[in-house]
């Protein structure tokens, strides 16, 4: 599928990148061509007004001389001819160019029988420009072959540049289809394994539970309070499935933009303070105690359940991950932002850990392994940034571990 997309993606801006090309210099090509065209009659119409000039007047090739009766001199190859009105063709000027009689009288004959005052003529590389003077007809015939190979020249040099710059373009599209599709691999794989360890972890719940209900259906004579230890074996399992499932899914609502965040001004002091007393115990009956020094005072514009919930999984894992008889130091702090800390002693996170510490389903290695499904700390960072903060970790032999979240005030 991801083969499929970048295919999608290069073949895309190839074809985005390669109209827009084509038009540019198609539009270049035509507007060289429309210069030279308007250059070559230019050229003729000089020729004509060079070749009936006043006495007097003075002329240098290219130029326009100052001084009355000056007129500029044509630069085109081209014949000046001049019909009288009995048809007698006579030669005017002669400018770089030369021709036959037959072909001089089949050229004239051609543009006199044209409606058009200048133009091109129908099989030959010659261009006309003709004026009445005096009763007369006088018209120019020019060599159009120097146009038509310098617009040649141009047209097979826009197309080189149009194929070398698709050409170009293509290697580039090669390395940023690559670029845009990496996030969507990383997402991929990332999704591959979140599914592959959700099943792995409802698999036991799972297999207990269908192990206990064929005990519990094989003897079928015993009373409830006979086969009581199946039964509340059953339901310890169906409890651990349905927390992994609320876990789970509150995760998916995160990355889908489903979680909602209600956010009201929030005695944030109280709320830690709040919830050390309801985690006391769970703390008491792993032998840690919690030691607080929490800022007084300090309010958060934020959602008051999810910060209960933030505060909850990282001082539990805290508590967790602590040896018995240590204390889980909380603190918080207000100054150019809101900063809560939770420090624990014991076994330190790995630094090959750290940057995974908050994946899902990820654990550490078994030096602090534990119950648990492995999907805390990647609520604990869902929550953060759904509240528009920032949770980080330290850890070391010496120091211990702190997890640190900070809000900008």
């Amino acid at each position: 599928m991801l083969k499929k997309l970048r295919r999608k993606i290069i073949l895309i801006n190839m074809g985005l990148v390669s109209f827009v090309l084509l038009a540019a210099l198609t539009v270049i090509c035509l507007q060289i061509n429309r210069s030279n065209t308007e250059n070559l009659y230019n050229g003729l119409q000089q020729a004509i007004d060079f070749a009936m000039k006043p006495e007097g007047a003075t002329m240098t090739l290219g130029s326009h001389p100052k001084g009355e009766g000056a007129l500029p001199v044509p630069q085109t190859p081209n014949v000046v001819v001049e019909v009288s009105s009995s048809g007698v063709l006579t030669v005017v000027e002669e400018n770089g160019v030369s021709f036959s009689e037959d072909l001089l009288q089949k050229s004239v004959a051609m543009v006199l029988a044209s409606p058009e005052h200048y133009g091109k003529l129908s099989g030959q590389n010659l261009v006309f420009f003709q004026k009445e003077f005096r009763g007369q007809t006088i018209l120019a015939l020019g060599d159009a072959s120097s146009n038509n190979a310098s617009m040649r020249n141009t047209i097979l040099a826009c197309l080189a540049l149009f194929f070398g710059g698709t050409l170009v373009f293509f290697f580039i599209s090669l390395g940023l289809s690559s670029m845009a599709v990496r996030p969507i691999e990383t997402a991929w794989q990332k999704q591959e394994q979140f599914v592959a360890d959700a099943s792995h972890e409802l698999k036991t719940p799972l297999t207990v539970i269908i192990a206990n209900n064929n005990i519990v259906t094989a003897h079928k004579d015993e009373t409830v309070a006979q086969q009581s230890q199946w039964l509340r074996s059953t339901a310890e399992e169906a409890e651990t499935m349905r927390q992994l499932i609320d876990q789970m899914l509150m995760l998916a609502k995160s990355d889908g933009g489903g979680l909602v965040v209600q956010r009201c001004p929030v005695e944030l002091s109280n709320l830690v303070e709040e919830q050390l007393l309801y985690l006391e115990p769970v703390a008491y009956e792993r032998n840690v105690r919690l030691d607080a020094a929490l800022a007084p005072n300090v309010t958060l514009d934020s959602d008051p359940a999810l910060l209960q919930h933030l505060v909850a999984i990282l001082v539990e894992n805290a508590t967790k991950y602590s040896p018995p008889g240590e204390a889980v130091s909380i603190r918080l702090t207000k100054g150019h932002s809101i900063r809560l800390s939770v420090h624990n002693f014991g076994p330190a996170i790995p630094e090959e850990d750290l940057p995974h510490i908050f994946d899902r389903f990820f654990r550490s290695d078994k030096a602090r392994s534990s119950s648990g499904y492995g999907l805390g700390l990647a609520i604990a960072r869902s929550i953060t940034g759904n509240l528009r903060g920032k949770l980080s970790v330290e850890s070391s032999e010496e120091t211990g571990t702190t997890f640190t979240v900070e809000f900008r005030t």
